[in-house]
């Protein structure tokens, strides 16, 4: 699960770490929303 990578420090590009090694940043947040399928919802 995607939400089990933010557990793990060293799996959190620095860019999109926002200091708690669990929350992404904006960047982060934008990469994941740009990578999940859409047509999921459809």
């Amino acid at each position: 699960m995607a939400w089990e990578l933010f557990s793990w420090p060293d799996l959190l590009l620095r860019r999109d770490d926002s200091g708690d090694h669990l929350h992404p940043t904006v960047v982060g947040y934008q990469e994941l929303a740009d990578y999940f399928p859409l047509r999921v919802l459809e």
